[in-house]
């Protein structure tokens, strides 16, 4: 038992961390995000209050504003976990309740009053949303769960706290983009997943056609921005930020018109140079012992290093920021997307090229695009 408290104190922690850290970095970049949201999750001053059910085994995290000094708490019993915001003697008893769920994942409670009985029973794996939920006791005094997440304390291992906090904000901004209107109830989740699944289906489409020029493998790319934003962390709609001065600076040291596709700051607040080529083979010699990726993927790697080294001089660090209203930091991070790999061997032969390489950078095949994109879309019809 004491295992598992620790685990749901350990797991809320992550959350509201992970939600706070997400909109910190976020809404300096996308003020628009707030529309979207629930409007409990508006602000990155984010706690929740623990409810477990002991014999069902599951757990509501109860979210509000900790601005103020009030701790989390912790409440831990037997029943359903709606029960417990009402105290013991003013409980509505019986079997029954307003709501049945019973092995649901991706439900969507929203703006519902109950009144004059038990709120909600709960049963089997659980992954279910509330948002406006108005529940009243037999004195006639209501509790409201302003945002919470009521999941399965199984479901806790299936996704980390922050993949549950980021597939959330990215779902919900996606769905506002798209729409101009919040995602609210399970019917809207529906469908939404359904788009997901389209854009997944012609991604793989798109990079396995190998007759598609690079530019047009770019123009889906920005056509469907979800796609970099899920698979680098790109917070949503980050701007693609001007880059006039490091053209120059390309075009007078090296001789050559080149720029990177995007330079984003991430989710986790590192700023990130990307930049991807289009190519069909990145192996050589497959099959023998002198088996590696071939010349353009190093090709790659060293034009990330030369966007990077001009953020070596300050000169060029002010040049950027006047032109783009950001301050890059001394030597940023980098992301490379190269090539698609048909075989095993071929990922064994890429993946010795790479791992050699520093840590500032991350070379991405499109397979590994395409399979953290797939991911997400299973993480949305979980949750």
């Amino acid at each position: 038992m004491n295992a598992i408290l620790h685990d749901i104190k350990k797991y809320k922690n992550a959350l509201t961390a992970s939600f706070n850290l997400l909109l910190e970095e976020i809404l300096p970049f996308n003020s628009d995000l707030t529309n979207a949201l629930p409007l409990a999750l508006r602000t990155a001053e984010l706690d929740a209050d623990i409810y477990y059910s002991t014999d069902k085994q599951h757990v509501l995290f109860n979210f509000w504003n900790h601005s103020g000094d009030r701790r989390s708490r912790f409440y831990k019993s037997k029943g359903d976990v709606t029960d417990f915001l009402i105290p013991k003697g003013l409980r509505y008893q019986g079997p029954g309740a307003a709501i049945s769920f019973e092995n649901v994942k991706g439900g969507y409670l929203q703006n519902i009053s109950v009144s004059g009985m038990r709120s909600l029973t709960l049963s089997g794996y659980i992954d279910v949303i509330c948002e406006g939920l108005d529940i009243q006791a037999t004195d006639g005094s209501t509790v409201i769960i302003e945002f919470g997440i009521i999941v399965s304390v199984d479901a806790l291992n299936t996704l980390s706290a922050h993949e549950r906090a980021f597939t959330y904000l990215l779902r919900w901004w996606n769905y506002y983009r798209e729409h101009g209107a919040r995602l609210e109830d399970s019917a809207q989740r529906g469908k939404a997943n359904e788009q997901l699944e389209l854009i997944r289906d012609r991604l793989k489409a798109v990079i396995t056609n190998f007759s598609l020029l690079e530019k047009d493998v770019e123009q889906y790319l920005t056509d469907n921005r979800l796609i970099l934003e899920v698979a680098f962390n790109i917070p949503p709609d980050a701007p693609f930020l001007p880059q006039q001065s490091l053209i120059n600076y390309m075009k007078e040291t090296y001789d050559q018109d080149l720029q990177p596709d995007l330079i984003y700051k991430d989710t986790d607040g590192n700023w990130q140079i990307l930049d991807d080529k289009r190519s069909k083979g990145i192996v050589k010699n497959l099959g023998s012992a002198r088996a590696s990726a071939t010349a353009q993927v190093d090709d790659l790697k060293t034009q990330l290093k030369y966007y990077r080294e001009f953020f070596d001089a300050a000169e060029h660090r002010k040049a950027f920021s006047q032109e783009t209203g950001y301050d890059i930091p001394l030597k940023p991070k980098c992301k490379g997307l190269v090539g698609y790999l048909q075989t095993d061997d071929e990922l064994k032969a890429f993946n010795h090229t790479v791992e050699d390489y520093p840590a500032w950078i991350e070379i991405c095949t499109y397979n590994m695009l395409c399979a953290r994109f797939s991911n997400f879309v299973e993480h949305c019809q979980r949750i």
